[in-house]
């Protein structure tokens, strides 16, 4: 059974970690849309990135191509920041 996670809002501020902002446990395979009309990045690591570190995987505005992502079971933490301004991303559990 999945679990869906209203919208999270993300900002240019930081790199958020999606466990923590959604409750979904470090290593569970998730789906994640962007949900607005900002790029993000998004990076799987166990620690906080710096702001500045842009080796992620890119995820374009909803109306992109490549808006949403699936991440694997198993896997570090993933963060995400908006490259400008702020969206909103949709997080289910799978």
């Amino acid at each position: 059974m999945s679990e869906q996670i209203a919208n999270v809002k993300v900002e240019d501020k930081e790199y958020i970690s999606i466990s923590a902002a959604t409750g979904i446990s470090v290593g569970t395979g998730m789906y994640i849309q962007n949900r607005g009309f900002k790029t993000l990045t998004m990076i799987e690591s166990a620690t906080q990135p710096e702001f500045a570190d842009d080796r992620g995987v890119t995820l374009t505005a909803l109306s992109g191509d490549y808006a949403a992502v699936s991440v694997g079971a198993g896997s570090l933490d993933i963060w995400v920041k908006c490259n400008d301004g702020r969206t909103k991303i949709h997080v289910e559990g799978v």
